[in-house]
């Protein structure tokens, strides 16, 4: 949250701890997986911190180009939206992640990290 505090005063600071908090969130669920410390909550926390930081990263870019305010409202909701299917779908058929799917884009997706960071 401090980067998005001084993200229209520095730009690059704010790039900079945006970035360092995908690693952490990355290495927080690696490091949960590996050492067996997953549960129901984690996962839904994780989760719903993600979709806020993302909603806050497009409100941040709607904010600073008002042309694109519809569109990153409309990705705002794509996200949570498309997330929250993914979840209860996955829960109604029994698996524990959210990360498995039949869709090769959503496997693309939380298979290769490098893609996820990119979108």
């Amino acid at each position: 949250m401090v980067g998005f505090g001084v993200a229209h005063s520095r730009a690059g600071l704010f790039i900079a701890l945006y970035f360092f908090s995908f690693v952490c969130d990355e290495l927080d669920g690696r490091f949960a997986r590996m050492l067996n410390q997953t549960t129901t909550f984690g996962v839904v926390l994780d989760m719903v911190t993600d979709r806020l930081a993302t909603a806050c990263l497009l409100a941040l870019v709607g904010a600073m180009f008002p042309g694109l305010f519809n569109v990153t409202l409309g990705l705002v909701v794509l996200d949570v939206f498309s997330h929250w299917f993914q979840m209860y779908t996955n829960a109604l058929i029994g698996e524990v992640s959210h990360k498995k799917s039949s869709n090769w884009i959503v496997n693309l997706y939380y298979k290769h990290r490098l893609f996820m960071g990119f979108w």
